[in-house]
């Protein structure tokens, strides 16, 4: 048989056991919710400042397209800026290289009147050979800076190259020529494109025009002048 006392205690022992354990599970699921509430608290302030740090991202995203875009428009600005002032400094150089030019202008004028004369004496001859050395020395530099004598005796008259401060009337002629040369015209060549040029100074000629030329203008005038009547 089974003593009481045992019995006794060993129910107690299992109803302790079964309190313990109940205790236990509830102590389990009072943890468990705790645990649930604080990860759901921890989700809340995970998306919280998830979506602070989209707000900062984006903030920093439009701050830096702004700085791009100054950027840029600054870099466009110098570049204007560095492009205008290549372009004055090459306006102001070629302005004090057509400047010089026509200084020397004059001299080299004075040296062709030189070389015109004519002379049988030795020691003229070698003069005008040391004058004709100097004249062609000024029109290398002149040449350096693409700069060149223009209109020559026999060519074709043409009003924008040239200044007709005397005329002669000539029956040999069939257009306008040059007779003589005075002053020659001088021309500055653009290095880009040698088809286009700036006139330094015009050429100051004698022309030769053909007698039927000066007649039909005669006829002209005279018909205008009656039909003005």
């Amino acid at each position: 048989m089974i003593d009481p006392k045992e019995q006794n205690l060993s129910g107690i022992d299992i109803a302790a056991g079964n309190t313990n354990e109940h205790q236990q599970k509830m102590q389990d699921s009072h943890s468990l919710e705790n645990n649930q509430e604080n990860k759901t608290e921890d989700l809340e302030a995970f998306k919280k400042e998830n979506e602070s740090l989209k707000e900062e991202i984006k903030k920093l995203k439009e701050q830096v397209e702004e700085f791009k875009d100054n950027w840029a428009r600054e870099r466009a600005e110098f570049s204007n800026y560095r492009k205008r002032m290549q372009q004055e400094i090459l306006l102001a150089k070629n302005l004090g290289i057509e400047e010089f030019a026509k200084k020397l202008f004059t001299v080299i004028d004075n040296l062709d009147m030189v070389l015109a004369s004519k002379s049988e004496n030795p020691e003229v001859q070698n003069f005008i050979f040391g004058v004709d050395m100097i004249r062609s020395e000024f029109l290398k530099i002149l040449q350096n800076y693409s700069i060149l004598p223009f209109v020559e005796k026999g060519d074709k008259f043409d009003p924008m190259l040239m200044e007709a401060i005397d005329v002669e009337i000539r029956d040999d002629l069939n257009e306008e020529k040059v007779l003589e040369v005075y002053k020659k015209a001088y021309i500055k060549h653009d290095p880009q494109d040698k088809n286009k040029y700036l006139v330094l100074r015009t050429a100051s000629v004698k022309v030769g025009k053909p007698k039927e030329v000066i007649n039909n203008q005669q006829q002209y005038e005279n018909s205008n002048n009656i039909n003005q009547q």
